[in-house]
């Protein structure tokens, strides 16, 4: 063979093993991906989430710190399974999603393996801030993730992260999606802070942080009769506290930077706590296989004919 061919060969032999190596790598990252009960996943989301509800601009005088709540997590983690980028169905039923709050806030992320970080994608939510005028409630191009990440009564959250072999209703054809849900529900068509002093209307709590801090709030699972004095809502008033298009549990718009591949940017009733791992691995090995196997072959007829003529 002369130095051409030799050359070709060797140049086909190297993308081999850089593909396999790079179907290795992304095989590993796929079946890292935190989990709902895993401790440094759950204090990352609750101390993102703080960090930027404490840093609001103007100063809130009655922002809550948030804490994790499991149903929520369930919630998501439900949904994120079902790989459709666009907000949940439910949000909008009266009580039908978590027992003890009557309505439920959600966020949605979709990116690439890579670009996934619990930050990135928060963060993304809170840089919609640069697109809201507070005192007018205008907002010019998307905000509601942020008007619900900074939605002062919020008081817990629940994340949860899957990775999708296909995607519905999204320009990505496959990739991660974080779903981070609310309790109490934002973006009912107020200010989502009240303007003043960090804590200055929020006298029963203790103010860390510049936020409303209450340990026993913090601590225990939300009850039913923390929203007892709301009046009974109607599904029609439910659909009131859902916004539409421009909500933080909307139908991302095609122009929606969560859209795009870097990542750099939403129904069923939680009755069991079923886990969709087991779904995901087996979905990725179906996915994996063949093209790793088809890798192998490749690689090792490229070795035996090297090795042929190299006689």
């Amino acid at each position: 063979m002369d130095t051409g061919g030799w050359k070709i060969m060797d140049s086909c032999l190297k993308i081999m093993i850089f593909s396999l190596l790079s179907i290795c790598n992304w095989a590993y990252k796929m079946d890292s991906l935190p989990t709902i009960d895993n401790e440094a996943f759950i204090k990352e989301c609750v101390d993102i989430h703080n960090k930027f509800r404490s840093q609001v601009t103007p100063k809130a005088s009655n922002m809550r710190r948030v804490s994790w709540d499991a149903d929520l997590a369930i919630i998501a983690k439900k949904w994120a399974g079902e790989c459709e980028f666009e907000n949940n169905p439910d949000l909008s039923h009266h009580r039908m999603l978590h027992p003890a709050f009557p309505l439920v806030g959600e966020n949605l992320w979709i990116g690439s393996i890579g670009a996934f970080s619990e930050n990135a994608a928060i963060e993304m939510w809170n840089d919609e801030g640069k697109n809201y005028d507070f005192q007018t409630q205008q907002c010019t191009g998307v905000c509601s993730h942020y008007t619900q990440l900074v939605w002062a009564q919020t008081y817990k959250i629940g994340c949860a992260v899957h990775f999708c072999p296909r995607l519905s209703h999204s320009l990505l054809p496959d990739g991660i999606i974080f779903v981070c849900n609310y309790g109490a529900a934002g973006n009912d068509y107020e200010q989502p802070y009240k303007e003043g002093g960090p804590c200055s209307d929020c006298q029963e709590d203790t103010c860390v942080d510049q936020l409303c801090t209450n340990p026993k709030r913090e601590r225990e699972p939300p009850s039913p009769s923390v929203e007892e004095d709301e009046a009974p809502l109607t599904d029609e008033d439910a659909v009131g506290h859902i916004p539409d298009e421009d909500a933080a549990s909307h139908k991302p718009e095609e122009n929606d930077a969560s859209h795009k591949p870097g990542g750099v940017a939403a129904n069923q009733k939680p009755d069991t706590e079923e886990t969709t791992t087991g779904t995901q691995k087996v979905s990725l090995v179906i996915m994996l296989v063949p093209i790793f196997a088809t890798l192998v072959i490749i690689l090792v007829i490229v070795i035996v004919i090297k090795s042929y003529f190299a006689k």
